[in-house]
C-alpha cells in the first residue's frame, strides 16, 4: 500500500484587509507608546522644577541653634542665598548663563572674605604701630586670627 503525504498545514497569507487592520493596530500602539514618553519627560521636568524652586533650609549655625560667629552678616548671608537661588532657576532656561553668574558670585564672595581679612590686619598692624602692643592686646588679635580661622575651616 503507497503511503498518502498530507502537506503541513499552511496559513492563507492575510487578505489586504487584515494587513490594513494589524498596521493600523501597530500605529495605534507606537503613538500609544510616544504619548506615554511625552507624558513621563514632562513629568520628569515639572518635578525637575519643583525641585529647584524648593527653598534652601537654612545651613547657618546660629539658626541650627549653635552660638558661633559666622564669615557673613546675616544680611550678606539671606542676599547671597537669594541670589544663589535665582540661579539655580535660571539654570532651567538658561545653563550657560547660569553657570556663569555662579561662578561670579563665589568670586564675589571669595573677595568679601579676603576684604575682610585684610581689613582685619591692617587695623590691627595700625594698632601695633601706634606703640608696643600689650600681651593682652596680643591674646585678642590672636583670638580674632582664631575666630577667622576657625570660621574659614567651618565653610
Amino acid at each position: 500500500m503507497q503511503e498518502e503525504r498530507h502537506e503541513p498545514y499552511q496559513q492563507p497569507p492575510p487578505t489586504t484587509e487584515q494587513q490594513a487592520r494589524q498596521a493600523q493596530q501597530v500605529e495605534q500602539e507606537r503613538a500609544r507608546q510616544a504619548e506615554q514618553q511625552q507624558a513621563q519627560q514632562q513629568q520628569a521636568m515639572q518635578a525637575e522644577r519643583q525641585q529647584v524652586q524648593q527653598p534652601v533650609p537654612p545651613r547657618a549655625p546660629e539658626e541650627q541653634g549653635e552660638k558661633r560667629e559666622t564669615l557673613f552678616t546675616p544680611e550678606e548671608r539671606e542676599q547671597y542665598r537669594s541670589r544663589w537661588q535665582e540661579i539655580q532657576i535660571e539654570f532651567v532656561t538658561d545653563p550657560h548663563k547660569s553657570a556663569e553668574d555662579a561662578s561670579y558670585l563665589v568670586s564675589e564672595m571669595v573677595q568679601n572674605l579676603e576684604k575682610q581679612l585684610n581689613d582685619r590686619c591692617s587695623n590691627l598692624e595700625h594698632a601695633w604701630q601706634q606703640g608696643k602692643p600689650s600681651t593682652e592686646d596680643l591674646r585678642v588679635a590672636l583670638g580674632h586670627y582664631r575666630s577667622f580661622f576657625d570660621r574659614l575651616l567651618s565653610v
